[in-house]
């Protein structure tokens, strides 16, 4: 069952004003993108997220999939902090390759 529009609204901001780092994770990790000047949750839908992305390179919208489909908004709550954390560890475990 998709998100309803307020649903997406209270996930945008909520993200943007409470997890802006985690925002940028899931650029640098998920996206490949270096260099983040700011990036900030567009929108969310059943199987992706949208983030505006400025970094030294580039200015554009990001499509990110999620790891699974989400069905509601419990489920994109899960399935976010998921991503987060592997967000997280994976770009812990580049640094430390480094």
């Amino acid at each position: 069952m998709p998100l309803t529009p307020d649903e997406i609204t209270s996930i945008v901001d909520h993200m943007n004003q409470d997890h802006a780092d985690t925002i940028v994770n899931y650029v640098r990790y998920y996206g490949g993108v270096d260099g983040v000047i700011s990036a900030s949750l567009h929108s969310i839908n059943q199987n992706e997220i949208y983030i505006d992305v400025v970094a030294h390179s580039l200015s554009c919208r990001l499509a990110i999939p999620l790891i699974r489909p989400l069905t509601s908004v419990t489920d994109a709550r899960i399935i976010l902090v998921e991503m987060a954390k592997q967000a997280r560890s994976g770009l812990h475990d580049e640094a430390e390759q480094k």
